[in-house]
């Protein structure tokens, strides 16, 4: 699901003595000597150097959290957190189950390999076995240090679930810790959509209470969103041919027929209309007419 998954691109660049390319203080020092001019000391007109910027240090916080102090009582050695896409910034966040280091207050200290974060209580959740699950139960996976809509295979001491990731099937074998369960109602970490600006929207719930609730939103980007504007996904039903739905694509629903079911039911093909048309949808972006 890309509300699931955000993945980032980042390059340097550098120039390294770029005064040779004709633009600083020696460049112009070396042309009045070629003409046989004499030099004079005089001001450089080089711009300063900026100092680098320090490396980060310390967990990352979620400063911007305005979500409900709740209690939580987490154990290791892993559980799950909302914690930033490019550490240490929450610009962009994601779901995932990572180590879990100690509580500190209202917030619980997770770590991923050197990098350590800072998560509120409200933001995390514990890791445990959920009970009932059968073949075909859908479930939230922790799946490459994210979390994707999946569908249970078999059920055992481990799972073997199948799920869509960056557009490739696969079909491990987890921990059932490594799991969500898919219920149809509003619980840490399952699909949800949401009202903004007159249209509904595809996202991943946070927080369970109050007037607001915090969610990641199209983009990976964390927001707060009135209550009575976040709906779940009825991901646990599966759709037929020709049944109508509410699909998300570009960040956006749109309602229409179902075309073709992809994957035995982990994707669904759905004409949303123009300007679209066909669009391939996973199934956790998939739900029953969104009002």
């Amino acid at each position: 699901m890309r509300t699931f998954s955000t993945f980032l691109a980042m390059s340097l660049l550098s120039c390294v003595g770029c005064d040779s390319l004709g633009g600083g203080p020696h460049a112009a020092a070396s042309a009045s000597a070629a003409s046989g001019a004499a030099t004079v000391p005089g001001p450089s007109t080089a711009a300063p150097t900026a100092a680098p910027a320090p490396a980060p240090t310390g967990p990352a916080k979620w400063s911007a959290f305005t979500g409900p102090a709740v209690t939580v009582s987490l154990a290791g050695p892993k559980a799950w957190a909302l914690v930033p896409v490019a550490w240490p910034d929450f610009a962009t966040a994601k779901i995932a189950r990572l180590d879990w280091v100690e509580a500190r207050g209202n917030q619980q200290l997770f770590r991923f390999m050197s990098q350590e974060t800072l998560v509120p209580n409200g933001a995390t959740a514990p890791s445990k076995p959920p009970a009932g699950l059968a073949p075909g139960a859908p479930v939230v996976v922790a799946a490459n240090v994210t979390s994707v809509p999946g569908r249970v295979v078999s059920v055992g001491s481990k799972l073997q679930v199948r799920y869509r990731f960056a557009g490739n099937v696969e079909q491990p074998e987890v921990a059932p810790e490594d799991v969500l369960p898919i219920t149809g109602k509003l619980a840490f970490g399952v699909p949800v959509a949401y009202r903004e600006g007159g249209s509904w929207h595809p996202g991943q719930l946070v927080t369970t209470s109050g007037d607001a609730l915090w969610l990641i939103g199209f983009g990976g980007l964390p927001k707060a969103i009135p209550a009575a504007d976040v709906v779940p996904i009825d991901a646990q039903k599966r759709h037929a041919k020709g049944a109508k739905v509410s699909a998300a694509y570009a960040g956006k629903y749109y309602t229409g027929p179902v075309v073709d079911v992809l994957d035995d039911g982990l994707a669904y093909k759905v004409d949303v209309g123009f300007p679209f048309g066909e669009v391939d949808a996973v199934f956790g972006d998939v739900s029953s007419p969104l009002p």
